[in-house]
């Protein structure tokens, strides 16, 4: 009987280090199947895209509870506790919940004649508490891509997908050109699948066109906060799902309670010995961008202190430039919080030779809690950024 997070992680352990290297959903549709195939109980909502992806998640959640409906949602990478990758009724699994369902999913995991990931066995998982839960939707998350992403057993013909924006990121996998990208992100759509999407760039556009028939693109609200930007893409959504599904208006109190909800790790605020610390995860050009934009509409004309951690292979240069009109100082620093994959973080070193090269005044502290400490000492206003894993670090100590 496993009895609490640490001993679920601990039996999670071996997953992690498994990484084949080669990215399908066979393993996973056999481990689904295995587990009595959930996902095809299940009414989805299926979010891909490069940026945005879980904040219209949550959004889009707090929509459907509004309306009265019992919801599935799983998101990664987790930052408050591992139950944030299995969310039912609006909140993350209890521990003494989340512990309870796995206690029985990992002892039939331990006859699955297969080696799965990390990431397949909680998407399984998810999808199994989440039939077991009877949720009226299941909002899923894609973790990398879409085509071979995991996520991508749900199937069925009454799914709906949504596209947020899509850029450069996991170019590894995903491939070089927005047009590669693109195919890898819309492959969630299966046949009869509606998509609802923004404008995105040409070259992604014509893939969208080809590969999904009916398609809805919305055009976007004005605004630099990407908050609403992500919000008004969820509500669109939920338009949809109404119209489809026959689901309630909601009162204006209500879209702005579920426009205002905090998605944790996403400009997340916190006052910690009279400095405001403010956490955002970042990663890529798109994502620090929109940051950028939003943390300056909503701190205008203060310059925080920079507290820096990125993922190895992620493209640090582009991010620093980003960051190098915002701020005064950059302290660059490393986490140590490992998930679903045992790729580290890159080297303080590395982003500090970065910031010297554009003339940026930088400082190295690589343990992340000093790094903090250290940046609380020279303003009143900290932003750390640039991983999920480095925020989920910090948000442990802050919350």
């Amino acid at each position: 009987m496993i009895a609490d997070f640490a001993q679920a992680e601990e039996a999670l352990r071996h997953y992690i280090d498994y990484n084949s290297g080669v990215y399908t959903t066979e393993t996973t549709k056999r481990l689904a199947e295995h587990m009595g195939s959930p996902e095809e109980q299940l009414r989805v909502i299926h979010v891909a895209g490069t940026s945005g992806k879980t904040s219209t998640c949550y959004y889009l959640r707090e929509l459907l509870e509004a309306a009265g409906k019992k919801t599935g949602l799983t998101v990664s990478p987790h930052i408050v506790t591992i139950a944030d990758r299995v969310q039912v009724g609006g909140q993350p699994l209890s521990e003494t919940d989340f512990c309870r369902y796995f206690s029985e999913f990992y002892q039939k995991l331990q006859t699955f004649d297969g080696q799965p990931s990390y990431f397949e066995v909680m998407m399984v998982f998810a999808l199994w508490v989440f039939q077991q839960e009877q949720v009226d939707y299941a909002v899923i998350e894609t973790g990398l891509g879409g085509l071979h992403d995991s996520s991508n057993i749900c199937r069925r013909p009454d799914k709906l997908c949504i596209l947020t924006d899509i850029g450069f990121d996991h170019m590894a996998v995903l491939g070089d050109s927005l047009a590669d990208i693109a195919t890898q992100k819309v492959g969630i759509v299966a046949p009869d699948n509606q998509l609802i999407s923004y404008p995105q760039p040409a070259e992604a556009m014509r893939i969208i066109q080809e590969k999904s028939p009916k398609t809805d693109i919305i055009a976007p609200p004005v605004t630099i906060d990407y908050r609403e930007r992500n919000f008004h893409l969820a509500y669109s959504a939920y338009q949809w799902l109404a119209r489809r599904d026959d689901l309630p208006e909601l009162s204006n109190e209500k879209l702005q309670r579920c426009r205002t909800v905090q998605v944790p790790g996403r400009l997340d605020v916190f006052m910690r010995n009279g400095t405001t610390i403010v956490l955002d995860g970042a990663h890529n050009y798109q994502k620090m961008a929109a940051l950028v934009q939003s943390f300056s509409a909503q701190f205008t004309g203060q310059k925080p202190v920079v507290v820096l951690a990125m993922k190895q292979g992620k493209e640090f240069k582009e991010v620093i430039e980003l960051l190098q009109p915002l701020t005064t100082r950059i302290i660059t620093t490393e986490y140590q919080t490992f998930q679903d994959t045992r790729l580290g973080a890159i080297s303080a070193d590395i982003l500090a030779e970065e910031c010297t090269r554009i003339g940026m005044p930088v400082q190295i502290e690589k343990d992340i809690v000093r790094a903090l400490d250290t940046a609380e000492k020279q303003s009143s206003l900290v932003l750390l950024t640039g991983s999920l894993y480095a925020v989920s670090e910090i948000r442990s100590i802050l919350a």
